[in-house]
């Protein structure tokens, strides 16, 4: 490889991020290609990882408006929700001290 090519692409994608593939001493080329083959396993979980979250997302909207109506995002902060919710899902008690089953 061309040492002013990789000099060139580390300065547009910044030593930090660089170094973090090249932590064993290993050769620009080897360094560059780690770099792409990341790239690629970010890519390949992009969508599965999409899905998932909207799956929670919409999983957590059906729990609460069950729980608080369809209303509840202007009954409680966001925080609150979070932590109700996380206690219904589980079981446990919720701020009024009685049992929340999901």
């Amino acid at each position: 490889m061309n040492p002013d090519f990789f000099q060139k692409m580390e300065a547009v994608l910044a030593p930090e991020r660089i170094d973090a593939y090249r932590q064993d001493g290993a050769a620009p080329v080897t360094v560059l290609a780690r770099y792409l083959l990341n790239m690629a396993l970010c890519e390949s979980l992009y969508s599965p990882l999409q899905f998932a979250e909207i799956a929670l997302r919409n999983s957590l909207h059906i729990c609460l408006t069950a729980r608080f109506g369809s209303e509840y995002r202007g009954q409680c902060a966001y925080s609150c929700i979070f932590t109700l919710t996380c206690r219904i899902l589980l079981g446990r008690k919720g701020g009024d001290g009685t049992e929340h089953k999901s």
